[in-house]
């Protein structure tokens, strides 16, 4: 499916396997889809379905890995920094452009 928007960056949050099912597993949310197999089904949809537009993008320069085997509270700090250096890029090649311009 195309919807005709590009987008400027992807954050991929990056994290092996068995770090995901350890985390579901251990969340104690009580959802009877919690079980391994349920889990297992999951990451195979999401293989299948997520993966090629990451790799797509990937081939674009467009994505950005955030490793997220570390607990979860530095992966806000560590998106942020992506954001702001994305920006920064932007707003130096404007820069540059604005300074050929005139």
């Amino acid at each position: 499916m195309q919807v005709g928007v590009e987008p400027d960056l992807v954050l991929f949050f990056d994290c092996p396997e068995e770090e995901i099912v350890e985390r579901i597993l251990k969340r104690n949310q009580g959802r009877i889809d919690d079980n391994i197999d349920t889990i297992k089904k999951r990451l195979e949809s999401f293989k299948k379905l997520s993966l090629p537009v990451i790799d797509h993008y990937t081939a674009k320069g467009k994505v950005y890995k955030v490793i997220s085997k570390i607990a979860f509270h530095p992966l806000f700090p560590m998106s942020f920094i992506i954001f702001v250096k994305i920006q920064l890029f932007n707003l130096v090649s404007y820069f540059y452009i604005f300074l050929f311009i005139m």
